[in-house]
């Protein structure tokens, strides 16, 4: 830098500075590009190394859309836990006889959509674990959501040695 200030003519200085600033601007994004790379790396390989799913068989007793949505919503909610729900006829691990209610109701002189689901939890013998009913939702589909959430959450805590097969 000391020959910078002797030797040159000042708008040479400036451009020498200027110069040594885009070199250190330069520098300093491809540290960056190179942190990013290596962040990257990391974060694909820890998400390449997440473990299977725990699959739990289910039999849904059900009309075929009420089914369908059930299974959906299961499955949506269940992502989160690392489980995955899947149809079955024979070797279940569960029985579910479900069900969704809609009506309307008209506290002020305004109708108003009630939906409601219902969900009876079996083991494959038959004996209930659990029954479930969640009202007051505007949709079908947000009472079934609500039933898949908390079976869920009430499995986690029922979760048998069988599941996973």
């Amino acid at each position: 830098m000391r020959l910078l200030r002797t030797s040159l003519p000042s708008h040479a200085k400036r451009q020498a500075t200027r110069r040594l600033g885009l070199l250190q601007v330069r520098l300093g994004s491809c540290w960056l590009w190179l942190a990013l790379i290596v962040v990257g790396g990391t974060c694909a390989a820890a998400a390449q190394n997440k473990p299977a799913p725990t699959t739990i068989r289910v039999k849904i007793e059900a009309t075929e859309g009420d089914s369908r949505m059930l299974l959906e919503k299961l499955n949506a909610a269940g992502a989160e836990d690392n489980l995955k729900f899947e149809l079955a006829d024979q070797g279940f691990h569960y029985r579910i006889v479900f069900s969704t209610i809609s009506g309307t109701t008209s506290p002020t002189q305004r109708q108003v959509n009630a939906s409601g689901a219902t969900a009876k939890v079996l083991d494959p013998q038959g004996v209930e674990l659990f029954d479930l009913t969640r009202q007051a939702r505007f949709t079908g589909e947000g009472a079934t959501n609500a039933v898949a959430k908390e079976m869920i959450k009430r499995l986690l805590k029922l979760k048998p040695a069988s599941q996973g097969d």
